[in-house]
């Protein structure tokens, strides 16, 4: 019998990591695991992580382009979950490629397939490696916003695109020469009340107010101008202010008077700053009819016959847009819904258990990618040591004079720093990604249970790992899980315990311990 045509993904995260499990081991784990399913791999894929992310990407579009052009090759091999999703799009084009393309994936070394017939044991066993994986590389991301808060508490912008009127020289902020002025001129313009956002446009499009194309700039780019703080010095990141230290173009009080003229209604009075208060949903939920916040209001009333005060929150549609939405509803109706939302993705023991096992292996393949890492750093870090040491004896024999010793002397510390701070990262993503594996843990054991007993900071970080979008319409509370939730809630609803299907669909029976 013709043995059926296959293909072979092989990924690292990392040209060092070649030296451990490397591209050959895994095609060779591949070719031996098709051999004995009685297939025959006729192509290979190689995939390097190193690479910039537009080649990774093309690297990856063409496994997906090979298999849907060669409709024969219904197998693809690769070791495991998180060699062939890093990001959430390829969780997606794989589920496409399985549903749509009729596609099976044999993860050679987890023993466990993922095809159209897989059972939902399978697919939550897929989707919480998947996850998992990409979350360690979300937490090295999360340190690098640490180091760009540094910055901005610093006083320096750490974006790498610098406002119009700015440019940038050997790292700091300065104002352009040209457009410095015309930014000052288009708060002065408006501010002055003679002008609408199309006609400060008309004006400065006629002074020569130019982009780095020779474009002139667009109304919105405009109103983007009028609306930034970093103008008068204090810059504006994640929705949180800092103080610049480099040199503002307009005064603070001119930034102001331009946002009240810039909220004038159409008869000219200016819209009401409201107190801000805090209660459970602010700013979590938006109305499911026209998109704005949900208000929370306090209501109070005193029992006249002992005079207690007793205090209720409400909720309703803030109406910044036209909405149909009326009434509205307590606090106490909202926390019910959210804890029947959430009594969806609670999982029963033996689920449990085997989300736990899930999640041990999960860790101990994110250690292996992580001592690997660090061993490549550690291994810089020693060259970066030793050149510092050679300059240092090269300056004492005159080999070198000052000039190139104090410039090689900086760039060595600078890499050096670069190098220490990227091995704190990975501790730091290790460590987080340990304290998510046990949140995802608690609440797919424990989730209402617990939310009943949280503090109203703790409900809301909470409900931030739990949704993505949280929607009131008619009272009613419509909620969008998290992916990793969604996954929970999927396998709570269709859960079977079938067992881990062959890999190979065409024979009764196969040892799973052949796949070790």
């Amino acid at each position: 019998m013709q043995p059926q045509d296959c293909i072979s993904i092989n990924r690292i995260s990392s040209k060092s990591q070649d030296e451990g499990y490397s591209l050959g081991q895994q095609a060779k784990l591949n070719r031996e695991i098709a051999t004995r399913d009685g297939r025959r791999i006729v192509k290979e894929f190689n995939i390097v992580e190193s690479a910039k992310t537009n080649e990774k990407r093309d690297e990856f579009n063409e496994v997906i382009e090979y298999l849907k052009k060669h409709s024969n090759i219904k197998f693809a091999y690769i070791e495991k979950p998180d060699r062939l999703t890093r990001n959430l799009k390829d969780i997606v084009l794989t589920y496409e490629m399985v549903n749509n393309f009729d596609k099976t994936f044999v993860f050679s070394r987890d023993s466990f397939i993922l095809s159209k017939d897989s059972n939902s044991h399978a697919k939550f066993q897929f989707d919480i490696k998947a996850i998992l994986a990409k979350n360690y590389i979300d937490n090295l991301s999360d340190e690098v916003r640490k180091g760009q808060k540094g910055m901005l508490e610093e006083g320096k912008w750490p974006s790498g695109t610098t406002p119009i009127g700015y440019k940038r020289i050997d790292k700091a902020i300065v104002p352009h020469e040209i457009e410095s002025k015309f930014v000052v001129k288009a708060f002065e313009l408006y501010v002055s009340g003679k002008h609408s956002l199309k006609t400060l446009k008309q004006v400065l499009d006629e002074q020569g107010f130019r982009d780095k194309k020779g474009n002139p700039f667009t109304r919105s780019t405009f109103h983007r101008i009028l609306i930034n703080p970093f103008y008068y010095g204090t810059m504006l990141w994640n929705g949180k202010t800092y103080k610049g230290s480099f040199e503002p173009l307009i005064e603070e009080g001119l930034f102001h008077r331009t946002q009240a003229m810039l909220r004038r209604t159409n008869n000219g009075d200016a819209i009401p700053a409201y107190v801000k208060h805090n209660f459970t949903y602010q700013r979590l939920v938006r109305c499911g009819d026209c998109g704005c916040a949900i208000s929370g209001e306090k209501h109070r009333k005193t029992n006249k016959g002992n005079g207690k005060v007793h205090e209720w929150i409400y909720y309703h549609c803030s109406h910044f847009n036209p909405c149909n939405q009326k009434g509205c509803i307590r606090e106490e109706k909202i926390d019910n819904q959210i804890v029947s939302s959430l009594l969806n993705i609670e999982l029963d023991k033996q689920s449990t258990e085997m989300l736990k096992q899930k999640l041990r292996e999960s860790h101990a393949e994110q250690v292996l990618y992580r001592e690997q890492a660090l061993i490549q750093i550690n291994g810089e870090l020693v060259r970066v040591r030793l050149n510092l040491d050679e300059i240092y004896e090269d300056k004492l024999k005159s080999i070198i004079d000052e000039e190139m010793f104090l410039r090689k002397r900086v760039e060595l510390l600078k890499k050096q720093d670069n190098l220490l701070e990227l091995i704190n990262r990975h501790k730091i993503a290790d460590k987080k990604y340990v304290d998510f594996g046990c949140l995802v843990l608690d609440v797919a054991n424990l989730a209402s249970k617990i939310y009943g007993v949280r503090n109203m900071e703790e409900k809301r970080h909470l409900l931030n790992f739990v949704f993505s979008n949280l929607l009131l319409k008619n009272n009613v509370l419509e909620n969008r899980l998290k992916n990793i939730m969604v996954m929970v809630a999927g396998y709570v609803e269709t859960k079977n315990v079938l067992g881990v299907r062959d890999s190979n669909p065409n024979k009764q029976v196969q040892n799973l311990l052949s796949y070790h």
